[in-house]
């Protein structure tokens, strides 16, 4: 709908909004009082500024304070939230970051991948999917049972090693292997992080929006490989074990 086919209260909405959001570039309202209006910005600013430093700890610590009011501000300015939900501000912030964000001299290399990693853990703990967890029975034969990838489960390779990030180790050129991580929310609903071997994170991709047999699905790795089938299978059922222990794998109960 364009601006002057918006009913008189809109048209007065979307003036305070656009004050809010940027008041160097939009007229104050004549109704409201102008220390009123600059009450309501800080107010509305911080609340932003929070969700999303309480969202991304590491990559707030990791900012000076300058430059994180100006990422804050910058992204507050522009009309991209839709929702008042922490989660969401926060989630908008990621896509701002994706499109808009322009290194500085300053700024460590591994910004946003942490910024990308720690939302993931976020978003996971307000994750809407459900597992039966009740309905996922003990595993007796891993070879012979059909996994897929749990629904709360997150996995992604990374060029720094994200979950050890801080202040005091952050580092500016990556390792030279890269790191492979699965983020999941488990029965208890508490959200973890394993650190993962190439083949292991090989595994669950293979796993992603497909359900396998474990036996397939470790053959195949041992073919990719070049690897002795027998062993391949001996320390997989092992790691296909781990993973399921962890929530990280499911059996698919489609198959049964």
């Amino acid at each position: 709908m364009s601006e002057t086919a918006l009913p008189a209260f809109q048209k007065v909405q979307r003036a305070f909004l656009d004050y809010l959001r940027n008041p160097e570039k939009a007229p104050p309202l004549d109704d409201i009082p102008l220390d009123r209006l600059n009450l309501y910005r800080r107010l509305t600013y911080n609340s932003t500024s929070e969700f999303i430093s309480n969202a991304l700890p590491t990559f707030r610590k990791l900012l000076s304070q300058a430059r994180w009011q100006a990422l804050t501000q910058d992204f507050f300015s522009m009309p991209r939230m839709h929702s008042p939900l922490s989660q969401d501000i926060a989630g908008a912030f990621i896509t701002y970051l994706q499109e808009n964000y322009q290194a500085e001299a300053d700024d460590p290399a591994c910004l946003l991948e942490v910024a990308h990693f720690e939302w993931t853990q976020y978003a996971l703990r307000a994750d809407v999917a459900e597992v039966d967890w009740e309905a996922q029975p003990a595993l007796i034969d891993p070879l012979n049972t059909v996994f897929a990838l749990s629904p709360l489960a997150r996995p992604f390779g990374y060029r720094f090693p994200v979950h050890q990030m801080t202040v005091e180790n952050c580092q500016n050129a990556p390792p030279e292997a890269p790191t492979y991580l699965v983020a999941a929310r488990n029965r208890d609903d508490k959200v973890t992080t394993t650190a993962l071997n190439a083949v292991t994170a090989r595994l669950i991709q293979l796993l992603t929006g497909q359900a396998q047999r474990g036996e397939q699905l470790l053959k195949q790795i041992a073919a990719e490989l070049q690897q002795d089938t027998d062993r391949v299978l001996q320390e997989g059922a092992s790691m296909l074990h781990t993973l399921y222990d962890k929530d990280i794998l499911i059996t698919d109960q489609s198959s049964t």
